[in-house]
């Protein structure tokens, strides 16, 4: 298991309207890495959702899974999961206020 140390925050829709959609995306990595967010700087101060994505196919087909997280002190700790695949990029939409 290893940190992905690479994400890029892609779009966050209306963070001053009570709700937040930030879409994260990783560079490839392994079912058991991690990435943490720290909700204040995406806008967010809680999680409601979150949805993971793994794209099966190098520039073609993304599948849905789901990732295990846990919040600590407003950081959001994001373990990738939900399939065992790996080396893949991964997509997550993260839905909070």
């Amino acid at each position: 298991m290893a940190d992905i140390t690479t994400t890029t925050v892609a779009t966050q829709a209306a963070p001053n309207a009570g709700v937040g959609i930030v879409e994260f995306s990783t560079a490839a990595c392994d079912t058991g890495d991690t990435f943490d967010v720290v909700l204040a700087e995406v806008g967010l101060s809680a999680v409601k959702q979150i949805y993971g994505c793994v794209q099966t196919t190098a520039g073609s087909i993304f599948v849905q899974e789901q990732p295990t997280t846990s919040v600590t002190t407003g950081t959001l700790t994001v373990t990738v999961g939900g399939t065992a695949i790996n080396g893949k990029i991964r997509s997550y939409l993260i839905v909070g206020n």
